[in-house]
């Protein structure tokens, strides 16, 4: 996971918000059948462009590209089944891979959320470590356990996937730790690029290159 940052709410919800929200409200409160459209709302193209950009495409939870191998789920960080009230809710919404999307489901705990990429300061503060293509949660904080276990950030695909990257980004870093001159300060602009935000698995590439004792920004 890292940091991410919302962009300015799309004018389809500025426009329907409040609508969409009393409607959804109103079907759940008489136990009314939704339409299609009415159960999905939050899937308006306008909105989901807004999240695969600032998204870059990744998962908010994972980092794994979504599109270019299945279709993406737009997730409620909060439940909507838990807070409907936040169906539309921007700052509710993001970006998730079927898998992360399906394993958190309905998962929430009040007073331990489950890590928000969206308010958390993966820089600032601990939350998860970094081991190669693993990440393991900080034992003694709930909220990276309980994280942990929700996303099944170990999963074996994912596991595999880090690892083709690790050993992608390690053959740019042998050549940069044996070369020296213009073509060190190249290679050297390429290696910091895969860790860029928009780049699949930034936070495990960057500690990656960090232990490995390469300069980071």
């Amino acid at each position: 996971m890292i940091k991410l940052q919302k962009e300015k709410v799309p004018n389809i919800l500025l426009k329907n918000e409040l609508k969409w929200t009393n409607e959804y409200l109103n079907i759940i409160s008489n136990k009314l059948t939704a339409t299609k459209t009415q159960k999905e709302r939050y899937k308006h193209k306008q909105i989901k462009d807004a999240l695969l950009r600032e998204t870059s495409g990744k998962c908010a939870y994972c980092e794994s590209e979504v599109r270019s191998v299945t279709w993406e789920h737009i997730d409620h960080i909060i439940p909507k089944s838990i807070k409907p009230e936040l169906y539309v809710k921007w700052d509710n919404l993001t970006f998730s891979c079927p898998k992360c999307n399906i394993n958190k489901s309905d998962n929430y705990i009040k007073d331990i959320p489950l890590l928000n990429p969206y308010e958390v300061d993966f820089e600032a503060i601990n939350y998860l470590r970094f081991a190669g293509p693993t990440i393991m949660p900080i034992i003694d904080n709930a909220r990276s356990r309980l994280s942990y276990i929700a996303f099944d950030l170990n999963r074996i695909d994912l596991v595999e996937k880090r690892q083709n990257r690790i050993i992608e980004v390690d053959k740019l870093l042998q050549e940069w730790s044996s070369t020296i001159g213009v073509k060190k300060t190249v290679i050297e602009k390429e290696l910091h690029d895969t860790y860029s935000s928009k780049q699949e698995f930034s936070a495990t590439i960057k500690e990656y290159l960090r232990v490995n004792g390469f300069p980071i920004l």
